[in-house]
């Protein structure tokens, strides 16, 4: 084989190795992918999807009633408004 062939037919026998025989560092960063994904897809509802709008909203209340009083501003939302969330929360 001429040089320029050699190089093709070795790196093609690595190739083959690496997926035949994989190193446990090659494991391990499949599955931290693996786990960023899972966490990035979470589901989130209309209502949490509000509340990460509104994060500098009464920010010196105790997250309780913080919650509540954006519970209270989320049910007051116009139809149109409400619906918005409702179909960002589907996308995610």
């Amino acid at each position: 084989l001429r040089p320029k062939q050699r190089e093709f037919v070795e790196h093609k026998v690595k190739l083959i190795r690496k997926k035949l025989y994989p190193t446990q560092r090659g494991a391990k960063a499949k599955n931290s992918k693996q786990t960023n994904g899972k966490t990035a897809r979470q589901e989130m509802t209309p209502f949490e999807l509000f509340c990460q709008t509104k994060k500098d909203k009464y920010p010196d209340l105790p997250e309780e009633d913080r919650l509540r009083k954006l519970q209270k501003k989320f049910n007051k939302l116009p139809e149109d408004k409400r619906e918005i969330f409702e179909k960002l929360a589907l996308v995610r």
